[in-house]
């Protein structure tokens, strides 16, 4: 039976899925999750709305024809009678010189926006690649943890198998085989446990990438992180300058500037131009063949019952409300900062304690087993040395993976992968002295 499971276990490990990094997770997730399609869907709508409002400024052609048919009948005998039909094709142009420049400042506003929804689908991507990073860990750590167990169970076979030798020759009671047995069904089924949470979260991850759950890969392990983090202000300043969370905040600001800037100009004069063209086909008695005509309008609101002055109040509003949420959202990025390298520092601390206390369940277990083959000990202490030290493996494997979540959160946080260059302060400057 025994030799049965270790020949189940080769023949799983012989068929490998194929591997995928974390980068080759992160590009599939920027190429298929929804969020950033949805993202870029909103880039397009701004762009539109770019372009409708640089058409507000001009200028228009318009061209139409028409065709008329008349009939007439005159019973006193004077005048034209017969039927008549005049076929007509007129032109109009129309440009607004905008002196005001409302028209302008909205023009502006809406590319602004094109900018402003530019920097929302990198907000997305930076929350995307944190919480790619997140699941692609888990499921790091679960392939771990399948490990410690493989290792727990075939720690266990080759115990049991040491135990039945020794039990046909007389040299252990038949309850030690018993036990060992009993110990190799919890290790089998603490690995069978293990492997489904693995699949778990493979499967987490693939919903989280956008294609099928049941995929299946092996992840690849990340290299060494380096521990040692800088001021806690240097992250806060790089989060201020490269969060896109931020930019977008300040770049919403410069759009509503523009708005309420428009509203305020809504009082002036504008001037529209008009130029206009008729051809006439077949014209009748006494109509002219072509007409051509031009005018300028100069248009000022003397009477809005007050809309133009509650629009700019609420443009201005707007524009406040704006400031007030870019100050909040950078105390927030900066909170968010500090939390993270807090995590790290605990997470980084954590890890130490559980890597000595991993050392100590293996020489615990060492000089429990070779009490036991002595007969100098007793057997509960090898299967406690062996629960405490899968324990202890285990602890540390979680604590390695917070320790990188950790890490993955302050990436997050900053808006940037790269932590090694953080702007350096403002110099402040020096007053000379008279």
């Amino acid at each position: 039976m025994v030799g049965l499971y270790l020949a189940l276990m080769v023949a799983v490990h012989n068929q490998a899925a194929p591997t995928m990094t974390l980068e080759e997770a992160l590009a599939i997730a920027e190429q298929n999750a929804f969020s950033v399609r949805l993202a870029e869907s909103d880039i397009s709508a701004a762009r539109a709305n770019a372009a409708i409002a640089r058409a507000a400024l001009g200028p228009g052609a318009t061209v139409s024809g028409s065709t008329q048919w008349s009939e007439a009948r005159n019973s006193s005998g004077f005048g034209q009678n017969g039927s008549n039909t005049t076929s007509t094709i007129n032109l109009a142009i129309q440009q607004i010189i905008d002196i005001s420049r409302v028209n302008t400042l909205r023009a502006e506003s809406a590319q602004i926006n094109v900018k402003v929804s530019e920097y929302a689908r990198k907000a997305v991507l930076n929350e995307l690649r944190g919480q790619v990073k997140t699941k692609y860990l888990a499921v790091l750590q679960g392939y771990e943890l399948v490990r410690i167990q493989e290792g727990t169970v075939a720690s266990a076979v080759a115990r049991l198998g040491t135990a039945q030798i020794r039990f046909e020759a007389s040299a252990i009671p038949r309850f030690d085989v018993l036990r060992l047995e009993s110990d190799l069904k919890k290790s089998q089924q603490d690995l069978i446990q293990a492997q489904g949470n693995y699949r778990l979260a493979k499967q987490d991850l693939n919903n989280l990438l956008a294609r099928p759950v049941e995929t299946d890969f092996e992840p690849v392990a990340l290299p060494e992180l380096s521990q040692d983090l800088e001021d806690a202000m240097a992250y806060v300043r790089g989060s201020l300058q490269n969060r896109p969370e931020v930019k977008q905040a300040e770049t919403s600001i410069e759009a509503l500037t523009k708005n309420r800037e428009a509203e305020q100009r809504a009082a002036l004069p504008t001037l529209t131009l008009q130029a206009g063209h008729t051809e006439l086909i077949d014209p009748g008695f006494g109509q002219p063949d072509r007409t051509t005509s031009a005018s300028a309008t100069v248009s000022v609101p003397i009477v809005t019952g007050g809309a133009i002055k509650a629009n700019t109040q609420r443009a201005r509003e707007l524009e406040e409300r704006g400031k007030i949420l870019l100050q909040q959202l950078q105390l927030a990025v900066a909170f968010e900062v500090r939390a993270a390298i807090t995590q790290y520092e605990t997470a980084a601390a954590s890890y130490q304690t559980a890597v000595q206390n991993r050392v100590l369940a293996e020489e615990s277990l060492r000089l429990a087993q070779l009490r036991y083959d002595e007969n100098v000990g007793i057997l509960l202490d090898v299967t406690i040395g062996q629960a405490d030290l899968t324990s202890a493996q285990a602890a540390e494997v979680v604590a390695a993976y917070q320790l990188r979540l950790a890490y993955a959160a302050l990436q997050k946080a900053v808006g940037i992968d790269d932590l090694s260059n953080m702007p350096e302060p403002t110099p402040v400057p020096v007053k000379e002295e008279e």
